[in-house]
């Protein structure tokens, strides 16, 4: 089964509001690089929805850390607002939720803190608000900044995903 880790950055939290800054999108276990996909307009977003749905439509099983809980829903809000199809039911893994679910006395489930504690080599990449303020006005080396982000993240939840497979955190799939 091919399998893909990804996540997306936005200008807002809202789909109503926000738009796709970018998403980075990889093939688990890949030599391949990791894919970026930006809007080719920053003020419409609408085509890089699509290829986003689309290319992730390729892959039998998705991995993203908090992407039940933020990613899809964004992506799918977006694609009804714009009368699109949402993205197919397909196998899906949240790292956020194995980890919530399998490990509930650890203090945080971010990203950042399970790096940290699996002691990987990849950090979350923080950036100022000045950078997401630039980014949302179109500001290129600013959206080059957060794709670096994203990237980063998506690296990071590879790792993680690896690690609870190799611990045995992860033995159903469940379509979502």
């Amino acid at each position: 089964m091919r399998t893909c880790v990804w996540d997306i950055e936005c200008t807002d939290l809202k789909a109503d509001f926000g738009r796709i800054i970018c998403a980075v999108i990889k093939e688990y276990g890949s030599r391949r690089e990791a894919t970026v996909y930006k809007p080719t307009d920053y003020k419409n977003d609408k085509d890089v929805v699509l290829r986003i749905r689309n290319r992730l439509e390729d892959f039998d099983i998705v991995v993203g850390h908090y992407s039940k809980g933020f990613d899809l829903p964004f992506l799918n809000s977006k694609l009804f607002f714009m009368g699109e199809k949402r993205i197919k039911k397909m196998f899906h893994v949240d790292t956020y939720y194995v980890v919530k679910n399998n490990m509930r006395t650890i203090s945080r489930k971010s990203l950042e803190r399970i790096g940290d504690t699996l002691q990987l080599d990849e950090k979350k990449m923080n950036l100022s608000i000045r950078i997401w303020n630039e980014a949302r006005d179109g500001n290129e080396e600013a959206i080059s900044k957060i794709c670096e982000r994203c990237l980063s993240d998506v690296e990071m939840t590879e790792k993680v995903y690896d690690s609870l497979l190799r611990a045995g955190m992860i033995d159903t799939l469940k379509r979502t």
